[in-house]
Order: C-alpha cells, then sequence, then structure tokens
C-alpha cells in the first residue's frame, strides 16, 4: 500500500461497497478507506468528502473506532461499514 497512511502496511482484506473500498491490514491495527461518502461510511470524520486514495479511519483518525483496539472483521453495504474489535460492533 503506498498511501501515507498506510506506508509499509500489508492489506489482507478489501471490501466494497456502492462506490467506497475499505482494506484491512494484516496487523489488524489499521483501515484504509477510499471512494464516495454521502453518507459518510469511509469512517474518517470528514463528513461527504470524497477520497481518491485511501484514508485512514483508525489509529486516532476516526472519532468511531477506539484507538487501542484490534479489527477483528470489516463488511460493507451499499452505504454503511461495520467493523468488529474483539467483540464490539462499531457501526
Amino acid at each position: 500500500m503506498t498511501s501515507a497512511p498506510l506506508n509499509g502496511k500489508t492489506v489482507n482484506k478489501v471490501v466494497c461497497g456502492y462506490r467506497f473500498c475499505i482494506v484491512t491490514t494484516t496487523d489488524n491495527l489499521n483501515l484504509g478507506a477510499w471512494g464516495e461518502q454521502a453518507t459518510g461510511q469511509l469512517g474518517d470524520g470528514s463528513g461527504t468528502t470524497t477520497r481518491s486514495t485511501p484514508v485512514s479511519c483508525y489509529r486516532g483518525n476516526s472519532p468511531y473506532l477506539p484507538a487501542a483496539s484490534t479489527i477483528t472483521k470489516v463488511t460493507c453495504g451499499p452505504a454503511h461499514c461495520f467493523a468488529l474489535t474483539l467483540g464490539i460492533v462499531i457501526i
């Protein structure tokens, strides 16, 4: 991954919704997101700003994911994402 927030990380999963994608890294500590976000589905706290390169939506950048959590699963619907962090579901 060559986008600044995820430099040096290895992507292990890509999940997509309608016109956006989320990636997780092999260390289960980072999420990257890019695409349209008419409803804030990228989770980076920027509201409705469309992103053409991955932005970090984890590790203190996101108001939604606790910085000290380990991500165990991510899934997307048409305009939303869910992240599971050791038993806590973040919507």
